[in-house]
């Protein structure tokens, strides 16, 4: 007997049957057939909670879903649990209305890696009203975030947004926090480690172990250096002029703004002569004032002063020693990087502009 034959007797049909009526129940039978498999088999438009994992469609999920790796690593992904390349776009591109959009954690390693050929290895965009950060990184013992590139190792904007969020002054396009390390840290062996453009605001100590100095323009619109002038401690100074009365003497008040920023007591004059006024002197030197005299008593004499006082809103130490941080250096950070997967050309990423788009 056919297999056909085999299955409709099964289902009831026996011999004595006309053959149109078997023909019929067979017809419907595989279209049963085919509607089952076809139902089995096709893939929902989106993945709910629960249900698996799809590539290419969007998955929904009321919990957190967590995508670990244990035992061995593949040679591809290395210490990295999870490895998204995308050679036409960004490979991880994180959107939340109120929450972080992308988050990294790592114990001792890297917590978060995106790699593109062509852009931005990894977007994030926080568009809520209330806030919240478009990429949070964080790890025990290394580092939170690390971006490396030819162009821009990594690029962080406070922009206005398409619900129509405005960038304030509040807004923040990169922020670093440490307890006890460094907040934010950048090395270079060739370049600049950092690049500001606009003003820059510092609350706390500000420590160089190099020149400090300001870049100014020539006519030729080349920039040249102005070096700062360093002190063991840490002064103020002001100038000014003032006039010898009839007797040949002055007595000089401090201007009231200096007197708002540096101690009035125990600091230094310096007299500059505008012409022969027969040598001048420091008579006495008070509180926020100080008194000058001719030594021959020249009358109505002009000169200059320079003030040099210990600033008043902090304590200084004379050349106090500095504790130096220990540097985020290459060799310092996570040596390990995922390589995206090879494809005939080289595996660095190409840049692209810089900015989150």
């Amino acid at each position: 007997m056919p297999d056909q034959e085999k299955v409709v007797s099964r289902l009831g049909v026996r011999g004595g049957s006309s053959t149109l009526a078997r023909r019929g129940l067979l017809a419907g039978l595989t279209a049963l057939v085919a509607g089952i498999a076809a139902k089995t088999t096709a893939q929902p438009v989106q993945a709910a909670t629960g249900d698996n994992f799809i590539t290419g469609a969007i998955n929904v999920a009321t919990t957190t879903t967590e995508i670990q790796r244990n035992g061995a690593s593949p040679a591809l992904l290395g210490t990295a649990g999870l490895q998204v390349t995308n050679d036409n776009g960004p490979a991880i591109f994180g959107s939340s209305a109120d929450f972080t959009a992308l988050r990294g954690d790592s114990v001792n390693n890297v917590g978060l890696v995106g790699t593109s050929n062509k852009i931005d290895g990894l977007i994030g965009n926080a568009l809520g009203a209330t806030g919240g950060n478009g990429v949070f990184g964080n790890s025990s013992n290394g580092t939170g975030i690390r971006g490396d590139g030819p162009q821009f190792g990594g690029s962080f904007n406070a922009v206005d947004n398409a619900a129509g969020s405005k960038a304030t002054a509040a807004s923040v396009g990169v922020s670093g926090f440490s307890s006890v390390g460094i907040g934010v840290a950048g090395s270079t062996t060739s370049g600049f480690a950092a690049k500001f453009t606009g003003p820059v605001f510092i609350s706390g100590d500000f420590t160089a172990t190099g020149i400090k100095s300001a870049a100014v323009p020539f006519g030729d619109n080349s920039l040249h250096r102005m070096y700062c002038l360093e002190f063991p401690e840490s002064y103020f100074e002001d100038v000014g002029s003032a006039k010898l009365d009839s007797s040949g003497s002055a007595v000089v008040n401090w201007a009231g703004d200096f007197s708002e920023v540096a101690i009035g007591t125990n600091y230094h004059v310096f007299l500059t002569e505008y012409g022969d006024l027969g040598g001048l002197f420091v008579e006495s030197v008070g509180a926020n004032q100080f008194t000058v005299k001719s030594r021959n008593g020249t009358p109505n004499g002009v000169f200059g002063y320079r003030i040099l006082a210990h600033r008043k809103d902090v304590t200084s130490t004379r050349l106090s020693p500095v504790k130096v941080p220990q540097s985020l250096t290459p060799n310092s950070a996570p040596n390990y990087i995922p390589e995206p997967p090879k494809q005939g050309g080289s595996s660095l990423p190409q840049g692209g502009s810089g900015r989150p788009r």
